[in-house]
Parts: structure tokens; C-alpha cells; sequence
């Protein structure tokens, strides 16, 4: 199943974002700005979203007691409301591409007559679409609010289309809208036309539809409008669901390492918000083999390599090319657990900066959306796995910072989107450094240029706004955050005009008066 790409979040009435504010996305994305600018409020929706549908609960609408807690939903609405009336609460609005396969689509469908689902649902492309996989482009708008205090999906949206304008309506394939009533149900409006007889089943926040086919003829609209459903929006869905329960998130945060690990106490597949569960995962999957390119971290118009090893084997590789030349090692101790040494020296007696480092290259590897898979293609794969990190330069030095940027270039290669949020102005500096050098007109230049994308995250009077664009060719930046690297280019500046003014306060301070003695000239010397 193709897991699908995020292209966009729209956010409003959450925390510090106020106003209706549209996040772009590329395969790359690298979120900068201020302390307590609200860089971190983004991947907050989609970690709701996930702890959502990680719930056993399937009518929970939106958890928060999770990866991101609140005691209610008004305080997670901007402005902490305190109204005792009910409240419109935040209002979340995702897009995402999707490959669709049309038979299976029909399929599940029982296999409708064709030309009367391309007439009653408005969908000419179909007939020369079978046999084949579309990509479809899809939005999803949920509005939440608090109702007797309680947490409501008040209504949500979905919307298909051939190209990602969904301005377009010559593109635009549906628009659905479900309205919750008064009693709790949901009500189903196609193109703005409701229609009672297609009942709307949610698990969650994803909306499923049906209809009784019994009592309606295979050329009633309604029905082939539940068969549209099918085509449009049941895979591209699945693709979302997926896409948020494999979101990876690490922050910045770390635990003590520990001198002695249990294998009993792994996290399963997930390597923790902290990396806690990055040495059981390593000591689980350390054989297992895993997808990736390797880059040149010296040159970008070396091809990157693609390379198909094991976790273990991977991992070291990838630490040595980022400038750690100590191995690590895993060393079991019978009935008693596993050490994770650094040469000789056990993980707790080793640097921080390598404490740090090591879950943030792990995740990378365990994103591999073909993991554990012998022989597949990272090129051709349609798969893609949606991974965060959080200030990944903690602890680290400056040049293993700039060569831990094109890493995450080489991970979104292979089919990783990944998402960093940074005050690195040596990351910063080393993407628009690859791009510089890029041969022009090379493939690399091209996806270099097409696919990072630089979001600037400003807050005034605790209201967050939000600038996005990328890098060009040349290496400038489209947008860029307030203050961000001007602090060492100010400090350069300050530091040469203080030296100068101290060479010019050393030589005026310096006695320049010439004595002459009452005695004869000396003679000249020729």
C-alpha cells in the first residue's frame, strides 16, 4: 500500500497559531525561528493526530493524553477561552498525494458498471484510467470545538483532485462535506447536495461511508456516488491513516545511558520520543537489513550510493562518514542483558554528543518504509516514511552538524520525508552550500532546488506566524527567520571593528616626540 506524501497543514486556533495558517512541505523540511516561536506547535498537530489513531477507542475524535497532553481542549485552543459556553476549538486541515489503483478501487466496489459511475459521479477520467495507478491529491478539514465539555468533531471536509490546485475545479474530482447533527450523527453533502441515504461511519477522525443496496438500483446517483467514495477517497485515506500511526518524532531530549540493557524492555518498533528504545531496537533488529544512500560528504556531485545492509553495519557507516571514527559494538552478557560499547568504552562513559547522535542516525535507517525487506529497491519504491527530528545539532560539533544535513538530504532521497526543526545555522549554511555547488542543470541540483523546503516560524504578542520557500540554485533563501545567523555575522563584525579600534587606540597611545641631545650630528654612514 503507498503510504502517502504530506504536502500541507493548515492550522488554526491551536495554541500560539491564532489565524488560519497553511504549512508547505517538501521532502525535506527544515522549520527554523526563536525559542518559543512555535516551531514545535506543527508537529504537535500531527502527533495529536497519531496518538489519536493509535487509541483502541475508535470513536475518540482526538486524543489528548498522549505523546502531547492537555487537561482539556480549551487549553490547547489559541487564547485559553473561558467562556463556559461551547467553543469552536482548533481547526486542522491536512493534504496529501496518494497513488490510487483503480481496479482494486472497482473491486471493492463489486465491479460497478463504468459508464454510469463516470456519469452520476462526474468522473470522465476513469475508463482510461483502468489497469493503471493515479495519484490523487487530497484534503482533509476537520473542525473540532468543545460541547458540554467534551471534545466534538463538529464537521469535516474531503476533497479530491487530479493536480494539487484544489482551487481548480477543472481538476477537482469531489467535495465531500459531514456535517455532525444535533443527535450525534453525521450527515453526507456531495458537491454542497446532501443525500440521507449514504450513512457516514467515522473511526476516529477517518470517514468510511455505505449505503443499503438492497432498496436502490445500480443506476441511482446516490449509489454510485458511494462507489465514487471507493475510487476517490478509500485508499488515499488508508494512505493517511498509515502515514500518521508510522510517524516517527524524536526530540531533542535524552535519557541517562545505561551501563546494562535488558532486551525484555524494548519498545517494540517504535524507538521512543526520546530515543529511549533505541539500544532494544538495535539489539532486536541488528541483523536485519535496511535501505538507504550513502552520500559523498565532500563532493554532492558524487552520486549517491545505494546501499541495502544491516542495522548494525549501517549504522556504523553512517557515524564514520559523519566524522565518528570509534565503532560500536553490541556485547551480550549471558542471562543478564546487552552493552552498547563505543570501542572499549560503554555507552555511559562516552560523550554526550554521541548519546545524541546515535538515535537520531537509527531513526533514519529505521525509517526505511522497505525495512526488513531483502533486495528492495529504495529507487523504485512508492512507499514513503514520515520521520521529525528536534534540534538534531544538540551536542555536537559544528562540522559533524553541516555533514549531519546532508544525511538527512540522502535519507529524503530514500523515500524518507523527513521534517527537522533547528537553530543550526550550520545545517542551514551546508544545504545552501550543496546547492552552490551543484553542477548546474544536474539531478541533483534539480531535487536539491525542488524538494527542501525553509520554513521561517516568527511569534509577536504570542502570535505565531509562518513563512515558507526554498532554496535556489545560487544557495540564497527564499525566506528567512528574524535574527537567524546574523548572530555570527554580527559577532564577525563586531569583532573586526573592535580590533581596529584597538590597534588605532594602541597607536595613538604610543610616544612619537623625538629628543635631540646638545652633542654633534653623527657622522654619516655611506
Amino acid at each position: 500500500m503507498d503510504s502517502g506524501r504530506l504536502r500541507a497543514l493548515t492550522i488554526e486556533r491551536f495554541k500560539s497559531i491564532y489565524d488560519k495558517t497553511r504549512v508547505e512541505f517538501g521532502q525535506l523540511t527544515i522549520f527554523l525561528g526563536r525559542n518559543n516561536s512555535g516551531k514545535s506547535t506543527i508537529s504537535q498537530v500531527l502527533l495529536l493526530l497519531k496518538q489519536t489513531l493509535e487509541l483502541a477507542r475508535v470513536e475518540t475524535v482526538l486524543n489528548i493524553d498522549g505523546y502531547v497532553s492537555a487537561i482539556n481542549l480549551r487549553e490547547l485552543i489559541s487564547g485559553w477561552p473561558e467562556t463556559p459556553e461551547d467553543v469552536d476549538g482548533p481547526f486542522f486541515s491536512i493534504e496529501w498525494s496518494s497513488h490510487v489503483d483503480i481496479d482494486k478501487a472497482l473491486d471493492i466496489s463489486g465491479w460497478p458498471d463504468l459508464p454510469t459511475l463516470m456519469d452520476k459521479a462526474s468522473l470522465p477520467w476513469l475508463a482510461e484510467s483502468r489497469g493503471t495507478s493515479v495519484e490523487l491529491y487530497c484534503k482533509l478539514d476537520l473542525q473540532y470545538c468543545e460541547l458540554n465539555g467534551k471534545i466534538a468533531l463538529n464537521r469535516l471536509a474531503l476533497t479530491s483532485s487530479l493536480n494539487s490546485d484544489f482551487d481548480d475545479s477543472s481538476s477537482v474530482c469531489a467535495r465531500v462535506e459531514i456535517d455532525r447533527g444535533e443527535d450525534g450523527r453525521y450527515q453526507c453533502h456531495w458537491d454542497g447536495v446532501p443525500y440521507k441515504k449514504i450513512e457516514v461511519d467515522m473511526h476516529h477522525f477517518i470517514p468510511s461511508i455505505s449505503i443499503d443496496r438492497r432498496n436502490i438500483g445500480p443506476r441511482n446517483r446516490q449509489r454510485s456516488l458511494a462507489n465514487a467514495f471507493n475510487v476517490l477517497f478509500s485508499q488515499p485515506l488508508d494512505s493517511l491513516e498509515s502515514m500518521l500511526k508510522g510517524f516517527s518524532y524524536l526530540s531533542s531530549t535524552r535519557g541517562l545511558p545505561l551501563s546494562i540493557y535488558s532486551p525484555n524492555s524494548s519498545g517494540g518498533e517504535d524507538i521512543g520520543m526520546s530515543g529511549e528504545f533505541a539500544a532494544q531496537l538495535l539489539y532486536t533488529h541488528k541483523e536485519e537489513p535496511v535501505h538507504y544512500f550513502f552520500p559523498d560528504f565532500d563532493d554532492v556531485n558524487v552520486p549517491f550510493a545505494p546501499k541495502e545492509k544491516s542495522l548494525a553495519v549501517a549504522i556504523n557507516e553512517v557515524l564514520e562518514g559523519l566524522g565518528i571514527d570509534t565503532p560500536l559494538s553490541i556485547h551480550e552478557i549471558e542471562k543478564v542483558g546487552f552493552r552498547l560499547m563505543f570501542g572499549k568504552a560503554t555507552f555511559s562513559h562516552v560523550g554526550r554528543g554521541l548519546t545524541y547522535l546515535l538515535p537520531i542516525v537509527q531513526l533514519g535507517l529505521f525509517s526505511d518504509p522497505m525495512r526488513f525487506k531483502h533486495g528492495a529497491d529504495v529507487l523504485v519504491s512508492a512507499q514513503n516514511r514520515l520521520c521529525a527530528f528536534e534540534e538534531p545539532e544538540s551536542h555536537l560539533h559544528p562540522k559533524v552538524q553541516g555533514r549531519l544535513a546532508t544525511w538527512f538530504v540522502s535519507l529524503a532521497r530514500a523515500n524518507r520525508q523527513v521534517i527537522v526543526e533547528t537553530h543550526s545555522d550550520h545545517m542551514v549554511r551546508r544545504l545552501r552550500k550543496l546547492l552552490a555547488q551543484a553542477k548546474p542543470g544536474s539531478d541533483i541540483e534539480k531535487w536539491l532546488s525542488a524538494n527542501i523546503r525553509i520554513v521561517s516560524v516568527n511569534q509577536v504578542d504570542g502570535k505565531t506566524s509562518i513563512e515558507s520557500g526554498l532554496i535556489k540554485k545560487d544557495g540564497s533563501v527564499e525566506v528567512w527567520p528574524t535574527d537567524f545567523m546574523d548572530a555570527a555575522v554580527n559577532a564577525e563584525q563586531e569583532i573586526y571593528y573592535a580590533a581596529l579600534d584597538k590597534e588605532e587606540e594602541a597607536s595613538q597611545a604610543t610616544d612619537l616626540r623625538v629628543e635631540h641631545m646638545d652633542k654633534d650630528e653623527p657622522d654619516a654612514i655611506n
